[in-house]
């Protein structure tokens, strides 16, 4: 009797420990970047009525960002800044829930393509992948604080390589327009990309949610975010403040002169400058003439100029381009129309 009663109860026991399994998680969560933000997908659960997406961002708390019956979904909150994690749970059709484990990317940046105000591409990965880390500066025209700031970022975009080095610039206005970013530029001297409202910089300002001027990003060539004003404590208070950052990060000084530029004893003189339609380059005893622009964009390839010749300039935007003889610098002229 006592046996039969013990086999009963072992039969009990075991029945429990089998119902308090438990029940199968999310499994399979992949989080990657895509143009808008971040792309999740995971495997399908059976018996799921619908999916709960989870998420944290910094140091803030796992929030609810939304609920979908599929299993894949587009995060367009996302911000490159920061730390970014995920964790999708499950809703049963008896009510149960169950979730899958946290997945975290970031702080990486989001590519973006933009036109400057004088009609050249930009496209962020395109420089990144060449090597170079991008200095991306948020300005307002009538921003005080821009103001004290912008002459010390053109003194270090001098110092760093005029975009030929270690570091390219780029600045972006998202609420004002081309008109206003040239005044902008020829009050400060900015030889740089400039990207206005015109030119996509809205879109630009929306991904990496950018709503205070000034603010400033640094993206290294993998991608990552290694410098940011709003979350890095990253300011612009002088030259020496740009340097201090720049440093650790093993970012080279780099004249101008080393790889677009000679010295100015060697420059070509090139008139009219601002040239509207032409510009006459000066006999030039070289093999081959080049003209790029302030992205490093080939414009015009010239076979060996002998002679005085007279460079036709209305197809070209306006900006500042420069002139290479045999791969040196040797002058650089200006587009007004």
């Amino acid at each position: 009797m006592r046996n039969c009663l013990f086999i009963v109860l072992l039969l009990l026991v075991s029945t429990t420990t089998i119902k308090a399994q438990d029940p199968p998680v999310v499994e399979g969560l992949s989080v990657e970047l895509a143009s808008a933000g971040a792309r999740l997908c995971w495997s399908a659960v059976s018996n799921a009525s619908y999916y709960r997406i989870y998420e944290r961002i910094g140091d803030a708390p796992f929030s609810l960002v939304d609920s979908t019956t599929m299993t894949c979904f587009e995060n367009e909150n996302y911000h490159p800044t920061m730390e970014n994690c995920y964790y999708v749970t499950a809703v049963l059709g008896d009510g149960s829930e169950v979730s899958s484990e946290m997945r975290c990317v970031g702080p990486e940046a989001l590519d973006f393509t933009a036109m400057d105000i004088h009609g050249n591409a930009f496209n962020l990965f395109e420089i990144l992948d060449g090597g170079q880390y991008v200095f991306i500066d948020f300005f307002s025209y009538t921003c005080v604080n821009c103001r004290d700031a912008i002459p010390f970022i053109v003194e270090s975009y001098t110092r760093y390589g005029c975009n030929t080095g270690d570091v390219f610039y780029v600045e972006i206005n998202a609420s004002q327009g081309d008109a206003l970013c040239q005044l902008w530029c020829e009050e400060f001297g900015v030889e740089f990309p400039t990207i206005s409202r015109d030119g996509g910089a809205g879109k630009f300002s929306a991904l990496y949610h950018t709503d205070v001027s000034p603010h400033f990003t640094l993206i290294a060539p993998d991608h990552s975010i290694v410098l940011d004003g709003g979350h890095s404590g990253f300011v612009v208070t002088d030259l020496q403040s740009i340097i201090d950052a720049f440093e650790p990060l093993g970012i080279r000084v780099r004249d101008c002169s080393t790889n677009v530029a000679a010295s100015e004893s060697k420059r070509t003189v090139v008139y009219p400058n601002p040239a509207d339609g032409f510009v006459n380059l000066p006999m030039v005893a070289s093999s081959m003439i080049r003209i790029y622009n302030v992205m490093g964009q080939l414009m015009e390839s010239l076979a060996s100029v002998d002679h005085p010749h007279r460079l036709v300039t209305t197809s070209y935007p306006e900006g500042v381009y420069f002139i290479q003889a045999d791969g040196k610098y040797i002058g650089c002229f200006v587009v007004q129309h």
